[in-house]
């Protein structure tokens, strides 16, 4: 559900005119390249382009913009990017988003499933087989506290709201807030930050959890033929719930069809169409940005000595290198 509701955060997000939105972005470009060259390859720049946007800019709560994108470690703040905007390598890039030291991924106690101080989750982020960075979160920043568990032998700490019992915790739609017993900690996510409705429903038939759910008919996603209503409204067949929504195409974003899939989409221009991906041209990291081809000189942003392919089979990625 997290990487679902990160793509409805996509569809349905960004406030104002399209170019004021796009220079409000481009602000934290710099910051980006570095992050996802430091510290996190495997993302995308617009990703964290948008995380730092949305963060800014209050379009959702820092509580869901963290469950949504897979975890409160996940979220950096604006003055994060800022700082790294400013950075001339990596180690200050790190220093930057919160890390205090290196370790060891492979070591359980320090490992990216982390562990707990006071209401600071701290994780280790590999970066190689046998490095990583120790990355501190304030989970109280959304409202939540830090919470350490094991499962089967595996421990793991995570950001939640108040202790619960998952065997007598019943889930339940509060309004049209849902609110789940997760780990032994609760978790309440208003669904009407994604225009869904709640339902408690059975999850993989063995238990109910309340969830965020699209209020239309049952669609099969696969024959299912989506379509732009007008500019501003697109309806789909939703993947995970395989039901039907119909999406209003807020602050500026157009519904647009591509491949037969229409979708609520901000569009800054038309020289490129996929979105997020990046390259490299000699030393520079070029990628495409909501239509747009942005280049950055991986020289001028700091002490990098060019750009280099990352290895991901879902996308073409690039980053900056030391």
């Amino acid at each position: 559900m997290k990487n679902y509701l990160f793509m409805l955060l996509i569809l349905i997000s960004f406030s104002c005119c399209s170019e004021d939105i796009k220079e409000k972005m481009l602000k934290y470009e710099e910051g980006c390249v570095k992050i996802n060259s430091c510290l996190f390859p495997d993302a995308t720049i617009e990703e964290c382009l948008f995380k730092a946007y949305a963060i800014e800019n209050d379009l959702f709560s820092l509580k869901t913009i963290s469950y949504s994108l897979g975890g409160l470690a996940s979220v950096y703040t604006s003055e994060h990017l800022f700082c790294a905007n400013s950075a001339k390598n990596c180690d200050e890039v790190i220093e930057c988003l919160g890390a205090k030291a290196s370790c060891n991924p492979n070591i359980i106690e320090v490992s990216a499933e982390g562990r707990c101080d006071d209401d600071t989750l701290i994780r280790c982020i590999p970066i190689d087989d046998e490095e990583g960075i120790e990355i501190h979160t304030d989970c109280s920043l959304a409202g939540l506290h830090c919470y350490e568990r094991g499962i089967e032998g595996i421990k793991f700490a995570f950001c939640g709201e108040e202790e619960c019992s998952i065997t007598d915790f019943e889930p339940t739609c509060e309004g049209n807030v849902a609110k789940n017993c997760m780990f032994t900690a609760t978790l309440e996510i208003d669904c009407s930050e994604f225009e869904y409705n709640c339902e408690v429903k059975e999850n993989f038939d063995i238990e109910l959890k309340a969830e965020c759910v699209p209020p239309g008919e049952e669609c099969d996603p696969e024959e299912y033929n989506s379509a732009c209503i007008d500019e501003k409204t697109a309806k789909i067949c939703d993947i995970e719930y395989e039901r039907v929504a119909v999406l209003k195409c807020k602050y500026g974003t157009q519904c647009e069809c591509e491949q037969e899939q229409c979708r609520c989409r901000w569009v800054f221009g038309d020289e490129c169409e996929n979105y997020g991906e990046a390259w490299c041209e000699g030393g520079d990291l070029t990628y495409c940005f909501a239509g747009v081809i942005r280049s950055v000189d991986c020289k001028d942003i700091g002490e990098f000595s060019g750009c280099a392919v990352v290895d991901n089979e879902e996308m073409r990625l690039a980053r900056c290198v030391e």
